[in-house]
């Protein structure tokens, strides 16, 4: 009783926080929300829900004074507006203190909520409820006693304030280095607790499921590994947990040092805490980041300055788990968003995007099925806002992961608690997701079949060729036991000569075939022709075959020289030069009419 009197007692007006909702309407209101979101920090304002685009809601927490100015500007420009949240503290401490469950909502989210969805197994968790980072800890570690024979609990660093990363590793046949991995993590931003809640949903689900000897689910466990991170920044999680007062509940970033900075009048502003979400080597320092340390959206002082992102980048790409990550999937609160690489740009996709999409709609799919709930779908920077060091995309571009998706969960615009998420939803949540992520799950053991059936295919045909008795050998790029396939060199046979060929003059040469053609035979088949060929014709088109082809008379002539007894030294008009040509005495057969005709003009 003494603790609930301190936690109603009523504060000073600055410091009650409200939240106030509005919806950019044109072009030139977008603009201004940007504006104001960059700068946030200097303004004292804490985005909830940041600008997407023109009539997408946008959530905006902060002092009452301020949250008043705001809702003055907003009016001047005839942009929507309603304050959704009057006293933020109060919304705390009615659904995280004082009642485990809240009224329930209207609309689309009553049947929802009406869903309490039961889940048991030998080591106990209350679902459905908020709990701290020492009873998640106390939880898994008792999976890891109940059922060791595939759940493994581990360490994969420590925190700032020397807190363990605890991750949990299901998976049977421990024996086996070759299988493939799925990693989920949640609670990477401190104050999103239903990220939390629903990694560990992912845990019971796998856990109840093999022990209920679900096919699906055994076959999932036998043939691949899960690493599961419900709480990657616990030292952050546990300071939303100190107290009810909106600037602890409401903290996103982890618990860092102290860093000071000079703002625009060369005043030291000093903060604590980095976004983890921007510490990724990964377009690290680039948009949707920032460099001032009193940011929400601190990106550190440099790429995996932070124990947190150090122990994903280790864990990934150590011995363990090197090169077998095929799904990443990291978990957020809010907006109802599933969302693919990359987010640092606009308009960037990684080369694979086609199967990346067809897998990503078919969860969302699924996800919709049970609820109905609506998510969008695309890439942070086009559905969201561009944001860089991601580790999603990190883990796309660097981690060697395959399927890499982040999941913005419950509650979407319809809603308006946020992060204070009504506990009566989080079972809801949980199962709806679930749905979608085995979708993913789905694909990557069917990749991890079709290559098992791949390499039993090439196993098969190399024994197939190899000979009985016969010792290996390689010989190159060759199979073994067998002489490389080398290209054939073609044979070229020559052209048989008839006996009674006749050497034709140069410029009537035809080669049909493989024979040469002797001059009587050209004759015959140029008297058939309507039209002579010659080899010195290009191939012809319809239009040039309809006129006939006149070789120039200088070709002719230099071609097959022609003795005469008379010439003539000067030019001389048509008919004289038709006189000199009746005089030639040729040595060779008599020219056709159709040569005669040519050798005239």
């Amino acid at each position: 009783h003494l603790l609930l009197a301190v936690l109603c007692t009523i504060t000073a007006a600055d410091d009650v926080f409200s939240v106030l909702r509005t919806t950019p309407m044109d072009t030139q209101q977008l603009q201004l929300l940007n504006l104001l979101f960059k700068e946030a920090h200097k303004q004292n304002l804490d985005f909830w829900k940041s600008p997407t685009g023109i009539g997408y809601t946008v959530d905006i927490m902060s002092t009452k004074d301020k949250i008043e100015e705001l809702k003055t500007l907003f009016d001047t420009l005839q942009m929507p507006n309603n304050r959704t949240i009057n006293d933020v503290q109060q919304l705390i401490i009615d659904r995280e203190v004082k009642n485990k469950h809240s009224k329930a909502g209207l609309g689309s989210f009553s049947k929802r909520m009406r869903d309490e969805g039961g889940v048991s197994n030998r080591a106990k968790y209350q679902f459905g409820e908020y709990h701290g980072y020492g009873e998640i800890v106390r939880w898994l570690n008792e999976i890891a006693q109940e059922y060791p024979q595939f759940a493994r609990v581990l360490s994969i660093g420590t925190t700032f304030e020397g807190r363990n990363i605890i991750c949990i590793k299901i998976g049977t046949n421990t024996s086996r280095t070759d299988k493939k991995v799925v990693w989920i993590d949640g609670g990477i931003h401190a104050r999103e607790w239903g990220a939390i809640h629903t990694a560990l949903y992912f845990i019971e689900q796998l856990i109840v499921g093999y022990e209920s000897n679900d096919s699906q689910i055994r076959s999932w466990v036998d043939n691949l590994n899960f690493y599961i991170v419900p709480v990657l920044n616990p030292d952050g999680f546990e300071y939303t947990r100190s107290d009810v007062t909106p600037m602890k509940r409401l903290w996103r970033k982890n618990r860092a040092g102290i860093t000071c900075n000079k703002d625009q009048w060369f005043r030291d502003r000093c903060c604590g805490g980095i976004d983890l979400n921007r510490n990724f080597d990964f377009h690290w320092g680039g948009s949707g980041s920032s460099d001032d340390p009193c940011s929400e959206i601190y990106q550190g002082a440099s790429a995996f300055s932070e124990n947190e992102s150090q122990a994903v980048r280790d864990t990934m790409l150590g011995s363990e788990l090197s090169g077998k990550v095929q799904a990443f999937i990291t978990l957020h609160t809010y907006s109802q968003m599933w969302i693919h690489p990359y987010s640092h740009a606009r308009k960037s996709v990684p080369e694979d995007i086609v199967e990346l999409k067809s897998v990503g709609e078919r969860a969302v799919a699924a996800l919709e099925a049970v609820y109905g709930t609506k998510y969008r779908f695309g890439t942070g920077a086009d559905i969201l806002y561009p944001s860089s060091g991601g580790s999603d995309d990190w883990a796309k571009a660097k981690g060697g992961a395959k399927y890499v998706y982040l999941i913005e969960l419950r509650p979407g615009e319809e809603v308006w608690d946020g992060f204070v998420l009504d506990s009566r939803q989080l079972i809801p949540m949980g199962k709806e997701t679930w749905e979608g992520i085995k979708v993913v799950i789905n694909a990557v053991q069917s990749a991890e079949q079709d290559s098992l059936q791949r390499d039993q295919i090439t196993q098969a045909q190399i024994a197939q060729r190899t000979r009985p008795g016969r010792p290996t050998k390689h010989r190159g790029n060759s199979l073994i036991g067998r002489r490389p396939n080398r290209p054939r060199r073609p044979r070229i046979r020559p052209a048989p000569r008839r006996a009674d060929a006749e050497v034709a003059p140069r410029h009537i040469i035809v080669k049909s075939g493989h024979f040469r053609k002797s001059e009587t035979a050209l004759r015959d088949e140029e008297d058939k022709k309507t039209e002579p060929r010659s080899i010195l014709s290009k191939p012809q088109t319809e239009k040039e075959i309809q006129k006939p082809f006149r070789p120039p008379i200088a070709r002719i002539i230099t071609q097959q020289p022609i003795e005469t007894t008379t010439t003539t030294t000067t030019a001389a008009p048509v008919q004289h030069l038709q006189q000199v040509q009746q005089v030639q005495q040729p040595r060779r057969p008599a020219q056709t009419s159709q040569q005669a005709q040519l050798v005239q003009e």
